[in-house]
């Protein structure tokens, strides 16, 4: 009778265990206990989740064989997408490893995954016994309703050994990434991004990388601002990208009540003209003030651009001839302090975890008491050891032979990027004019005197958005193509959509851009000098207390019986 007794209690046990895993399998919970909440999902995405409601199948092509780190950051990958499973049935997904079959079927596999625009990068490691170097495919892809979206999980390109900076960066933007690519794909009518054009702005040529990018999710489009009379209700963002000339009254009126009517603007605006190819042609140059006329509208809506260009001894440097040997030029790279390059420290959502940002000869941002209705927030500054050099500028390339002195670029973090978020005060109330009234009446529109809750973004350069065009190859260069230095800085990129992108974004989705995932190293020296204590204590505790167990189990027994 025991023994039936004994076997129905370890049958019952059994299923009981089985029960609880197959639940377990079926529903994701977890309890996040760090810091940093980096297992928790921001309000904005699980909210974004709650509104699926259909299929999404995602395929990562992260699995394998990898070196420790990267094993991690994979495990983490799976870690943000089962999250995102436990708050939707709809999110499906499945780790693919392209490097697994026969010879031939990878080959096949690399090849379907590059003509998918799915390009390796390759990790080089030691595996304990030998040196290996193999591809890897770091990508994820969201498919839904017919559409897909391809998501790269890491950003970076080549050979590389992925470091513990680079992936805990990456680590950081999964969530972003993720709910970025459900949201793009759920959005039924792409959203319209407008450039002005007429008044000297960046022509459509100097903008087409920027468009290519936008033309992915948006509807990137230029506009003549006296080919039109409303912009309301007709696009989504408006980008002003380095006007040079005056805008008249009729079109800042235009821009105006496009504001009024809950428009959102990205000011790009260059106090002067500088053509850096007329410096080395004179020995003094002297950039014209660009008069845009926008002075008064800026300084209502609670900003203004001073006339003056920042130097920052963080920069990037230009070519400049030192010598001529055999009757042929000899050139050497010099930093040029007008071109900073910007690391925002900023916590922001538009520029947490961004690369720098290059820009050519930014202006101080300064902002005017207004309503407290709006929020300002400085989103990128230039670094402590930078200085200003107010209008007119008289240029030349002397100063790049000087060895420069810390101490005069005193003036500290000068402010080139500013956001304003609230509602703003027409620029025209209270001086309307009976020809402004009659144009409204004539196109059956109303003044507003206040808008609704809106955003604007000022940005003291435009030249940063800008990619190089050749004419006879019809070929244009990256964002952020630097042709002096020949690299790309990805920031210029990375800054611009996310301004854009924060501007659409209803949903909030950028907010987990702002997650600050921590990195925690090893104290090495107490790695080495204790790494025999930890080696016995990790091997040695849990023995000692399955030998505890197991001894107090023996007695219990014992005692249980004896009686």
């Amino acid at each position: 009778m025991k023994k039936s007794a004994y076997i129905l209690n370890l049958l019952l046990l059994l299923a009981i265990l089985i029960i609880i895993n197959v639940i377990a399998n079926q529903f994701y919970s977890y309890i996040d206990l760090t810091e940093d909440k980096r297992y928790t999902l921001t309000n904005s995405t699980q909210h974004l989740l709650e509104e699926v409601d259909d299929n999404y199948f995602v395929s990562i092509y992260l699995d394998g064989t990898f070196p420790a780190s990267l094993k991690r950051f994979r495990n983490r990958v799976e870690e943000v997408i089962r999250e995102f499973r436990g708050e939707s049935s709809f999110i499906n997904y499945e780790f693919i490893d392209p490097l697994e079959g026969t010879p031939d079927e990878v080959k096949l596999m690399e090849k379907k995954l590059v003509d998918s625009r799915l390009y390796p990068s390759t990790i080089n490691y030691f595996d304990g016994e030998e040196n290996i170097m193999k591809p890897i495919f770091p990508y994820a892809v969201f498919k839904y309703g017919g559409k897909q979206l391809l998501v790269n999980l890491l950003d970076v390109e080549g050979i590389t050994n992925y470091d513990d900076a680079t992936l805990n960066a990456a680590e950081g933007l999964l969530e972003y990434k993720f709910a970025d690519a459900i949201y793009k794909l759920k959005q039924k009518e792409r959203k319209i991004v407008a450039f002005t054009t007429g008044n000297g702005e960046l022509r459509d040529n100097q903008i087409a990388a920027l468009q290519t990018e936008l033309r992915k999710y948006y509807n990137p489009q230029m506009i003549n601002l006296d080919s039109v009379y409303t912009l309301t209700d007709v696009i989504d963002v408006l980008v002003v990208a380095g006007p040079k000339t005056a805008i008249s009254s009729r079109n800042q009126f235009l821009l105006d009540q496009y504001i009024m009517s809950g428009g959102k603007v990205i000011w790009l605006i260059e106090t002067m003209d500088v053509r850096i190819d007329s410096i080395a042609l004179t020995k003094g140059y002297v950039p014209r003030l660009n008069e845009t006329g926008l002075d008064n509208l800026f300084f209502k809506y609670g900003f203004k651009v001073l006339d003056n260009a920042i130097q920052d001894l963080e920069s990037t440097r230009i070519p400049q001839v030192v010598g001529n040997v055999g009757g042929k030029p000899q050139m050497d790279m010099f930093k040029y302090y007008f071109h900073p390059l910007i690391s925002s420290t900023e916590k922001h959502p538009i520029v947490k975890n961004i690369d720098r940002v290059n820009m050519f000869f930014p202006s101080t941002i300064d902002t005017v008491i207004t309503s407290p209705l709006i929020k300002k927030q400085f989103l990128l500054r230039s670094s402590n050891y930078s200085k200003y050099q107010l209008a007119p500028l008289n240029l030349n390339f002397r100063m790049l032979g000087i060895k420069p002195q810390p101490s005069k670029f005193n003036r500290g973090n000068q402010p080139v990027a500013l956001l304003l978020e609230g509602q703003f005060e027409s620029a025209f109330k209270n001086r309307l004019t009976q020809a402004q009234m009659d144009a409204l009446e004539d196109v059956g529109g109303t003044f507003s005197e206040q808008s609704p809750p809106t955003s604007m973004i000022v940005i003291s350069d435009a030249e940063f958005i800008k990619n190089l065009y050749n004419p006879n190859s019809q070929q244009i260069s990256p964002i952020g193509f630097n042709k002096w230095e020949q690299k790309i800085y990805k920031g210029n990129r990375e800054f611009i959509i996310n301004c854009i992108e924060y501007l659409l974004d209803a949903n909030g989705i950028l907010e987990s851009r702002a997650k600050e995932y921590k990195l925690r190293l090893l104290d090495e020296v107490q790695v080495q000098d204790r790494k025999v204590f930890w080696q016995s204590l990790n091997i040695a505790f849990p023995l000692s207390v399955l030998l505890l167990f197991g001894i107090a189990y023996y007695f219990i027994r014992r005692w249980r019986y004896s009686r």
